[in-house]
């Protein structure tokens, strides 16, 4: 899973808990209508090599990522979280990725 991924689909996603090497997101059903809600699945080895793995539970609508802190710093992707604005929430998330 990219960063950016959760960007484009922010408008259907709310941190639930954010702990280092953990966050969870509460998923708005509305997202199965998205086209790349099928990406959220994926896990890190096509993606972000700090991404160690996701989880997505439809019935209790959440997603689960598990990160290497030390790959991904947890500051960093808090502040990504935190961010209001959708176009510098992606840039951060390229700059994370390309880093």
């Amino acid at each position: 899973m990219e960063l950016t991924l959760l960007a484009d689909l922010w408008d259907y996603l709310a941190v639930e808990k954010h702990l280092p090497g953990k966050l969870s997101l509460k998923v708005d059903l509305a997202i199965r209508n998205h086209p790349k809600a099928a990406e959220l699945s994926k896990s890190g080895v096509s993606g972000l090599a700090a991404i160690r793995k996701t989880r997505m539970n439809i019935f209790t609508r959440t997603l689960v990522v598990e990160y290497d802190t030390a790959l991904l710093p947890f500051d960093r992707l808090d502040a990504l979280l935190r961010c209001t604005d959708m176009e510098q929430m992606r840039s951060m998330a390229e700059q994370i990725s390309l880093a």
